[in-house]
């Protein structure tokens, strides 16, 4: 909690010690409550993103350093009921435009590609499947207009999508290109 000038408390209240936490919209709940569940997904996806973000400022990678960053800060926004529904529609349209822009470069899919590559784009799908999990509960949930705005469900798939095409423009900037997956024999 913050105090009136914004300050955080300690980082220790004990107020959790007992299995309840405190979320902003509804007081004490159960740590064990599926909108807590959610609240960890949504920390889950940014911590990977921030671990991406440690390999982005140097070459070839450093273009995606403010790109990934504004993805992790909307991502932080969308979970703290910090982005309007306009915001969110503007959001999308912009993963959209980056996403168009990076796949003009590469080369079209022909199969499915294995998550791997250079250690970047590893990075990259694994904050995209955590994206995709988190998309999964909130549907599972039914939480779309419940806990986040219907808004919301067209920025967070199309945040996993921007996550695979950085993926495949990382290893196309690297020189290893997408991996395919071999035929079973």
């Amino acid at each position: 909690m913050c105090d009136t000038l914004g300050i955080m408390a300690k980082t220790y209240t004990r107020a959790g010690d007992t299995g309840t936490t405190g979320h902003p919209q509804q007081g004490r709940i159960g740590k064990g409550d599926e909108v807590i569940e959610i609240v960890g997904l949504f920390d889950e996806a940014q911590v990977s993103m921030g671990y991406t973000l440690s390999l982005c400022g140097v070459a070839p990678f450093d273009e995606l350093k403010n790109p990934l960053e504004r993805c992790m800060n909307s991502l932080f926004a969308c979970a703290t009921f910090a982005l309007s529904e306009d915001d969110l529609l503007l959001e999308t349209a912009w993963l959209e435009k980056e996403i168009d822009r990076m796949e003009a470069s590469l080369p079209p899919l022909r199969s499915f590609i294995k998550p791997s590559g250079c250690e970047l784009a590893c990075r990259i799908h694994l904050a995209r499947v955590q994206v995709r999990r988190l998309e999964r509960l909130l549907w599972e949930k039914n939480l779309y207009g419940l806990w986040v705005t219907a808004e919301a469900a067209p920025f967070i798939n199309r945040l996993s999508d921007y996550l695979f095409i950085a993926s495949r423009y990382v290893n196309q900037l690297d020189g290893c290109g997408d991996q395919q997956f071999l035929k079973a024999t």
